[in-house]
């Protein structure tokens, strides 16, 4: 073995949390070598969701004559666009006889306050206080319940995208800190790709993480948010190749005069 060597290690999985464990466990002589772990590769598809059925899929809507409804979307990453196109299709469906929908209910984002705005006519409502609301994502308060004709804007900016940092975490390497939380992350970086499409990132200049172990026969990767929270990847594959980097140790040498 030369004075630095390298192993590599492929896991793949569907989800955020993979494993994988070696038929032949790698030993580390830490009498001679210095071994630390590093993220070499991943890749994936950003289909992650900004809206989860159970957690803040859903608000309450009012036509003209009619009492609240409640609306849910299903799992899925929605823009703003998107969401305002799912509630009115949702209302012509369920009141085939209503028209010019479109016109009386629009949910619109406003580009110079990163604010979400209701634009409703008489007869038409919003009430955010439901079980698994989505008022944050929108910037609404949990307690907010609008009734037309008017114009009624959020309080705060669109959280449209919550997961805004992916970070990937070992269970063989030392804690660092994210956010102010201990985690064992060895890479994190932004999403830069749009909905649906692959994410991938292939490193030329390794970040190494010291190891908490000198044999490696379970190797476990689980990728958090910025906040630390599990992303849902939605069972998409993932793939990752971990570089092991393998340094020995040079013995001191004393010069006696």
């Amino acid at each position: 073995m030369e004075k630095e060597d390298n192993i590599e290690f492929i896991v793949t999985g569907k989800g955020s949390d993979i494993a994988v464990d070696l038929n032949e466990p790698v030993s580390i002589p830490t009498d001679l070598y210095d071994g630390k772990l590093g993220l070499k590769s991943f890749s994936t598809y950003n289909n992650i969701p900004n809206i989860e059925c159970g957690r803040n899929n859903s608000l309450k809507v009012k036509v003209p004559n009619q009492d609240y409804k409640v609306f849910s979307l299903d799992t899925g990453a929605y823009e703003l666009k998107k969401i305002n196109e799912q509630i009115v299709s949702w209302i012509k469906l369920d009141n085939p006889k209503l028209e010019k929908v479109e016109e009386k209910f629009r949910l619109i984002g406003n580009e110079a306050t990163s604010k979400a705005e209701f634009l409703l006519k008489p007869g038409y409502g919003v009430d955010f206080n439901v079980p698994n609301s989505m008022f944050e994502v929108l910037g609404f308060e949990k307690s907010t319940a609008v009734e037309g004709p008017g114009r009624f804007v959020a309080k705060e900016i669109i959280n449209i995208v919550s997961v805004k940092q992916i970070v990937f975490n070992c269970n063989l390497t030392e804690s660092n800190f994210v956010n102010g939380h201990v985690s064992p992350f060895i890479y994190n970086c932004g999403i830069d790709v749009p909905v649906g499409f692959r994410l991938s990132r292939e490193l030329t200049d390794i970040s190494y993480k010291s190891l908490t172990t000198s044999q490696i026969s379970h190797i476990r990767l689980w990728v958090t948010d910025q906040n630390g929270a599990a992303v849902n990847l939605r069972d998409d594959d993932l793939t990752v190749t971990l570089s092991l980097k393998l340094t020995r140790k040079v013995s001191r040498v004393s010069i006696v005069s």
